[in-house]
């Protein structure tokens, strides 16, 4: 029991760091437009037409998951302090939750209510899916990490 609780910050801090990764994955597709998890963020602009612009909600996510996964790592180095167990798991779950709104969270701009509407046309891409789902496993390894130990 003592090695699985031992492992549990690594298994969380490995996920946390997939789910970064994530910002080089499509996090919202739009018809045949791919829009990576960091233009999501960061705005994303083509031949002067801008199609999504600065959203701080999206790239509060990826702050989020950062967060999580520094304090998971805190947590397996740094023993006497449990408060950072518990930072990890609610950053990451909040994180992991954020991923699936992305679409919501996402800020485009006017030149998609000629194209039908943002909100329509656009599906959650499988880079936001995945970042989700591993933001969420690791919240769930921090949390088992604290309630199986002694």
């Amino acid at each position: 029991m003592k090695k699985l609780v031992k492992t549990l910050p690594v298994i969380a801090a490995v996920l946390g760091l997939i789910a970064i990764i994530s910002l080089f994955l499509p996090a919202i597709v739009v018809g045949d437009n791919e829009f990576l998890g960091f233009t999501t963020a960061f705005g994303y602009e083509k031949k002067g037409v801008e199609y999504l612009s600065f959203s701080f909600m999206n790239l509060l996510t990826y702050l989020l998951t950062i967060g999580g996964t520094v304090c998971a790592v805190l947590t397996y180095w740094k023993k006497p302090n449990k408060l950072f167990a518990w930072i990890s798991a609610a950053c990451l779950l909040i994180a992991g939750v954020f991923f699936f709104f992305m679409i919501s969270f996402a800020s485009p701009t006017a030149t998609w209510k000629f194209l039908g509407g943002f909100e329509n046309l656009a599906k959650l891409g499988y880079g936001a899916i995945f970042a989700g789902v591993c933001c969420i496993l690791a919240s769930v390894a921090m949390i088992a990490n604290k309630l199986l130990e002694k």
